[in-house]
């Protein structure tokens, strides 16, 4: 996380600009990790419980990572810590931006895909 963390404040900084990249970076890496463990757990709640979750179970759990992630890097000021340690995955900047691109595209990839897999699980196992 502490590398995610790191690349999506460089994007914010540089790429494109912000008047508070730790913020931003806050926010968007809680919509991001929401994307996938919503899509992950409607998923399995269609294979288990034949139940889709509705919007407002993942608009909660989306705030509950919006408030963990604010309370873990914001509040407490460990967002400083991971810009001047400036972490890197095997001490490479190529992997550690593949690793932020492939999550940002898992991510999206999860609201895209996983509302149509829910559809046909529920209609291929449910009724």
């Amino acid at each position: 996380m502490k590398i995610l963390y790191y690349y999506y404040y460089l994007f914010y900084t540089k790429i494109l600009p912000d008047d508070q990249p730790h913020s931003t970076v806050v926010f968007c890496l809680s919509l991001m990790e929401s994307f996938i463990i919503n899509g992950l757990l409607n998923i399995v709640s269609i294979l288990l419980f034949c139940y889709n979750i509705s919007k407002w179970p993942m608009i909660g759990i989306l705030i509950a990572i919006i408030i963990a992630n604010y309370q873990i890097y914001y509040k407490s000021k460990r967002m400083e810590l991971i810009i001047d340690e400036k972490p890197k995955l095997f001490n490479s900047n190529v992997a550690s931006v593949v690793f932020s691109l492939f999550f940002f595209l898992l991510s999206l990839l999860m609201i895209v895909t996983a509302p149509f897999y829910s559809k046909y699980l529920l209609e291929r196992f449910c009724n």
